[in-house]
């Protein structure tokens, strides 16, 4: 497993973890990544998985699981980087989206610091078409540095009025960026502003809330001491709204990267936290050392605005992956189950064009779409066949559409190099 540590808690009481086909969190050299966890738990009397309660609550016992295996690491909350969270279409109504674009100080202590105290993981966070079990209204994943060295939050404020933004991250639980060992994991940034009275706003169109996007990115990585140059993924979160129009956006990641596309992966989430916002962008940008593209003259031949595979440190990120077979550009035949077998065979390719390996790979998510949940269970086996007794951490999340017509699932891969 070169180096791969399969966190195995000792102490587990919502149901036997071993039989699942991944792991429940994975360190390589100091990178800790939790795979997404509900409040899924065994019912005594009935022996099914079951998430109950109300959306906070179920929203505490997911964050319960991830103190509980950040624990048995051995990593503690100084050492969160980044944390992503879907909220599924059930648990939408709980959110009150004014309210939460309403600035000001918080009432009260927020929930999440009875685990993780006042230490925030940059987070992203949309709406999910769903979750595998279907009571499931909230699933949160999280990624760790316990390596030496210093985290420092990144908050530079953005225009129009960058010391209202700036403010309006102190008040919350999230900050826009963590730097830490060279490495910058930027939240996932939404097409919000504020004038000089508090009014949010937002651009019109999805090409200019793309923009915008990156220009909030651009003082990120500034404040970091880094460049577009040192960004190795992106990830892409539209709104169904949005899908007839996103090729367009290729234009904006042309003057932002050149030819110099990162990793990346591009999702169709149900919905935004706000109504007007189109798009939301995350990214990792690790700064010095060289960075190597992979595989990139395939890419530019099939006019791509991403790069299969990029290196570039420790950290080795393989973009969203469909069951496409290179050879003949048509998805493999047959259901989700084949899909998943011909997805992983380009991801091995990938890795192996970058020198890895499956031993490398630390993270996996899973997006399906919802026609492909029905044999799902199926294809997450595959898993077990490739990594054997070395299960990566993984997050499955059910999309609106995958930007693939017909693809079942889309898998993105991070792997950890030695």
């Amino acid at each position: 497993m070169a180096g791969k540590r399969i966190i195995k808690p000792a102490r587990w009481p919502y149901f036997d973890y071993t039989k699942l086909p991944y792991s429940l969190a994975v360190e390589k050299s100091g990178l800790l990544f939790i795979s997404g966890q509900t409040a899924e738990r065994e019912d005594p009397a009935t022996g099914q998985l079951v998430c109950r309660g109300t959306p906070d609550e179920q929203m505490l016992l997911a964050m319960e699981k991830q103190r509980l295996l950040m624990d048995a690491a051995g990593a503690t909350p100084e050492h969160l980087v980044t944390g992503t969270h879907f909220r599924m279409a059930n648990g939408r109504p709980a959110m009150d989206h004014g309210r939460w674009l309403k600035p000001g100080p918080p009432a009260g202590p927020s929930p999440r610091e009875r685990f993780f105290g006042k230490h925030y993981a940059p987070g992203t966070g949309l709406f999910m078409q769903g979750n595998l079990n279907l009571q499931a209204v909230w699933c949160g994943e999280l990624t760790l540095d316990m390596r030496p060295g210093e985290r420092r939050y990144i908050n530079p404020g953005f225009p129009p009025e960058p010391q209202k933004a700036i403010q309006f991250y102190e008040w919350s639980t999230n900050r826009p960026a963590a730097l830490k060992n060279g490495v910058v994991w930027a939240a996932g940034q939404a097409p919000w502003f504020f004038d000089a009275n508090w009014k949010v706003g937002s651009p019109p169109t999805l090409v200019e809330q793309t923009r915008f996007l990156y220009e909030k990115f651009g003082r990120i990585l500034a404040d970091a001491g880094a460049t577009m140059k040192d960004v190795i993924m992106t990830r892409d979160f539209i709104v169904p709204g949005a899908r007839p129009y996103y090729r367009a956006t290729a234009d904006v990641r042309h003057e932002v990267f050149g030819e110099d596309f990162p990793a990346s992966t591009g999702v169709v989430c149900l919905a935004l936290i706000a109504p007007d916002w189109l798009i939301e962008i995350n990214l990792v940008a690790v700064k010095g050392g060289k960075r190597e593209v992979v595989l990139a003259e395939r890419a530019r031949a099939r006019g791509l605005t991403y790069m299969p595979g990029v290196k570039k440190g420790n950290l080795f990120f393989v973009s969203g992956t469909t069951g496409v077979d290179p050879a003949t550009g048509k998805l493999a035949p047959g259901d989700i189950v084949a899909q998943t077998r011909q997805a992983y065979r380009n991801i091995a390719e990938v890795l192996e064009a970058g020198g890895a390996s499956f031993d490398d790979v630390v993270k996996v998510t899973d997006y399906i779409d919802e026609a492909g949940l029905g044999d799902y269970a199926q294809a997450a086996e595959v898993r077990r066949e490739l990594f054997g007794q070395g299960l990566p951490a993984a997050t499955t999340a059910v999309c609106n559409r995958l930007l693939t017509p017909a693809a079942l699932i889309e898998i993105e891969a991070i792997a950890v190099l030695d």
